[in-house]
């Protein structure tokens, strides 16, 4: 484990006031929970005996280790457990060594100015010094400052050189971080499930903490709570990343919640994301389709106690709960006498509705083997309809789908209504938004099965000939790239400026060609291996167009010699571009302009070219006579002014002005 998921851990413990005896080892840069299996019917000077003795084994591997007790904490928050299990650490570390060793009371000052002032150290820095086995020792090679005060032995510790002292050593931990590549630091990743999150935050809802803190999700699903703030109050660089990277993330106090319980905490968390969902889904939604999302925000948010500990299990997997909460509510619940209101007739209902569908999809995940696949690859396959037993989606309302086809970045949809006067639509969806939330347009409705069924055919042809014609550009079928076509290594260094393959499963099956998996990055925070972020921004090596993708969707470094001959020929092109005073073709009013290709001259017209043919040399003729003649009288005059060159003027001439 990482030390926060550690921590998390004994958290329960600390809450509870346990006396159950641990200890957390650190070992191979891990870190490890160890709870003593004690006797219970043996006497309290017995059980210490046999505490004594598992950490006795353990200091055999792990030297600082310290003995722990929940109640020891007493109930203390996540960020004072934290601390003080790293007091404890290097409290041992000192305790551990022989006094030869330890330079006078220099190692002494320094652990006790360190117990003292823990909360002036930067949660970088603290991250910094718990990636060591010897954290004390190496605190003590980056201070060159004594602390230790002869005439205040009760101390221990120079006061007066402590500010001095906590500059430096946070400016030294500054530069060492920065030699890594130039890396953002960041906290280490916990992953948690939703309910342990829910378990981490509690201690500082039941304490009505004041302190901000921010709860989010990776791309892999895992979910994350951190402080937000340094002890400050300046708010940490990496938090305006997570929020653009999980448009879903919210931050809050402890005392924003109304209940530490687990299940009211449970609710309110999941509540606070759906109404995020509901204010981005608003940005690119009409005034109709936002007053069905509030209302079935507000539906929700009311009635989310009549759902099973399933059913929010469920939507707290998905990336975007809202929208799936809405394809499994067959009823438009908005009512018109206010924007926010629900039809609350309908509330039973739609509570019935929802469970039975998840309760169902959920059962035919578990009998397919795949509902314990990560939360990301779940999302996909239900968006794209490859799991059995998939909810129809509706569509405007009332609409159930009935036929779809996803072809060249959109989907074709048959609906139908059979109570409805004109019971079948047809329509196309599209999912380029922020949060890749199906998006329908051009809904066209008939009375004609047959009609629609024409409509739907054509429109799906219509994206056929949108293929076609972008396959005809190629004289042969382009081969899918994998990972056997890149570098080794490739995905350890940065990736800026480089040529990536997209791995073929992230595509829609028309587009697992190499045209569409080659990309050039331009940037992201997903650009250097070890970032929280995980955004990707690319252009397309063959068309140009500008697209995003996430890190893990990169298969790694195209390698130069595996590329179809386009690929080369296109690079060549844009590396002859680099070069100064060369341009595409209708990047310059050049009058004469070379071709990279072929390395001819040419002359741009108003319809086309004309190849460009340099005029002859011309071949100077020879001088007359006469004008041989000039040119050496030139020349003595000019060694004559070179002799006189040197000799004082007799004459001084004035200048006059001219009127």
């Amino acid at each position: 484990m990482e030390f926060s998921e550690a921590i998390d851990a004994i958290m329960p413990l600390v809450m509870e006031g346990s006396d159950l005896p641990f200890a957390i080892t650190h070992e191979n840069g891990y870190w490890n929970i160890n709870y003593f299996a004690l006797d219970e019917n043996a006497t309290k000077e017995e059980r210490e005996a046999q505490a004594s003795k598992y950490l006795a084994l353990l200091r055999e591997r792990d030297p600082y280790v310290v003995q722990h007790r929940g109640a020891e904490f007493n109930g203390g928050s996540f960020g004072f457990v934290h601390d003080d299990v790293l007091r404890a650490r290097l409290r041992a570390e000192y305790d551990g060594e022989e006094s030869g060793t330890l330079k006078g009371g220099e190692f002494e000052a320094l652990v006790n100015a360190f117990e003292d002032n823990i909360g002036r150290f930067s949660q970088q820095a603290l991250d910094y010094l718990l990636e060591f086995n010897d954290p004390l020792h190496k605190l003590y090679e980056m201070n060159p400052i004594p602390l230790y005060n002869y005439d205040i032995p009760d101390e221990k510790y120079d006061e007066d050189r402590l500010d001095k002292f906590f500059e430096h050593i946070e400016s030294e931990i500054e530069d060492k971080i920065y030699r890594r590549e130039n890396e953002i630091f960041e906290q280490p990743a916990t992953g948690m499930s939703f309910d342990r999150i829910i378990d981490k935050i509690r201690s500082e809802v039941a304490a009505a903490g004041d302190e901000p803190f921010i709860i989010y999700r990776d791309d892999d699903g895992g979910w994350h709570s951190d402080f937000t703030q340094n002890q400050y109050g300046k708010t940490f660089d990496w938090v305006e990343d997570i929020i653009n990277d999980d448009l879903l993330s919210f931050i809050a106090r402890g005392q924003d919640f109304k209940s530490a319980l687990k299940q009211d905490l449970y609710n309110d968390v999941l509540c606070r994301r759906l109404e995020n969902e509901c204010h981005n889904i608003g940005t690119f939604s009409t005034h109709a389709e936002h007053k069905k999302i509030r209302a079935l925000l507000n539906f929700f948010e009311d009635n989310i106690a009549e759902f099973s500990h399933g059913v929010l299990n469920y939507l707290a997997e998905m990336g975007s709960p809202l929208t799936e909460l809405s394809l499994m509510c067959p009823f438009n619940l908005a009512v018109n006498n206010n924007y926010s209101s629900f039809n609350t007739d309908l509330a039973p209902v739609a509570v019935h509705t929802i469970e039975r569908e998840i309760k169902e999809l959920i059962k035919e995940l578990d009998e397919a083997g795949i509902y314990k696949q990560t939360r990301r690859e779940v999302n996909a396959m239900l968006e794209y309809g490859e799991i059995p037993g998939k909810p129809k989606r509706v569509i405007d309302g009332h609409y159930i789908e009935k036929f779809s086809i996803a072809l060249a970045g959109r989907e074709v949809f048959l609906a139908a209504d059979e109570k409805d006067d004109a019971p079948y639509l047809v329509c196309t969806s599209r999912r380029d938004n922020p949060l890749g939330i199906t998006e329908y347009f051009g809904g066209e409705v008939t009375t004609d099965y047959i009609e629609a069924m024409r409509e739907f055919v054509d429109r799906v042809d219509i994206l056929l000939d949108v293929l076609e014609k972008e396959r005809a550009a190629f004289p042969t079928l382009q081969p899918t790239l994998t990972a056997a076509d890149c570098i080794p290594g490739g995905l350890d260094e940065s990736l800026q400026d480089k040529l990536v393959v997209i791995k073929p499963e992230v595509l829609s099956p028309e587009y697992r060609t190499a045209d569409h998996q080659l990309k050039i990055v331009q940037g992201g925070f997903g650009v250097n291996p070890n970032s929280r972020g995980r955004a990707v921004f690319c252009k397309d090596l063959y068309s140009g167009k500008e697209t995003r993708f996430e890190r893990y969707d990169i298969a790694g470094v195209a390698d130069p010699a595996k590329l179809p001959n386009w690929a080369k020929d296109k690079i060549d092109f844009l590396e002859a571009l680099k070069e100064p005073g060369v341009f595409a073709s209708g990047e310059s009013e050049a009058d004469i302009f070379k071709c990279v290709e072929n390395g001819k001259l040419y002359v741009p017209c108003e319809n086309e070219l004309f190849r460009y043919t340099e005029p002859p040399v011309r071949i100077k003729k020879p001088q007359t006579k006469l004008l041989g003649q000039l040119d050496n009288n030139l020349a003595k005059v000019e060694k004559a002014k070179a002799e006189q060159k040197d000799k004082p003027a007799t004459k001084k001439r004035i200048a006059t002005e001219v009127e």
